[in-house]
C-alpha cells in the first residue's frame, strides 16, 4: 500500500455540502494561524500584552465557534483535544485581558 500525505487543512470528504460563505470562513481560519506566533510574540512584551491577549481571543472565539457550529466538537477523531485547547487558549487569554485592563485604550481608565 502506498501511503498519501493528507493536508490538514483540507476539508474532510464526510462533511455534508458546505456553501461558499462557510467555506470562505473555514480558509479565512486557517490562514489566520500564523497570527497564534505573533500573539504569542506581543504577549511576551509587557507594554502591548493586552493586545497579543486581545488578538488571541478573538482567534479562539473563531475557533470555538466554527467547533461548535461546522466542525463539531471531535475532529478527525482527535477526541476534542482542538477543541479545549482553544477554550484553554481562550480563558488564558481572557485572564490576561482581565489583569491589563488598567492599560487598554479608551476604557482602561473606566475599568
Amino acid at each position: 500500500m502506498k501511503a498519501v500525505a493528507r493536508n490538514a487543512w483540507t476539508l474532510p470528504t464526510h462533511w455534508p455540502k458546505i456553501g461558499p460563505i462557510k467555506r470562505l470562513a473555514m480558509k479565512s481560519c486557517a490562514a489566520s494561524m500564523p497570527n497564534a506566533r505573533r500573539c504569542s510574540k506581543l504577549i511576551a512584551r509587557s507594554d502591548v500584552t493586552w493586545i497579543g491577549a486581545g488578538v488571541a481571543l478573538a482567534v479562539m472565539f473563531g475557533a470555538i465557534f466554527s467547533h461548535l457550529t461546522i466542525l463539531g466538537i471531535d475532529v478527525m477523531g482527535d477526541g476534542g483535544l482542538l477543541f479545549g485547547l482553544a477554550v484553554a487558549v481562550a480563558a488564558c487569554s481572557a485572564v490576561l485581558l482581565f489583569l491589563q485592563r488598567r492599560r487598554l485604550p479608551l476604557i482602561g481608565a473606566y475599568l
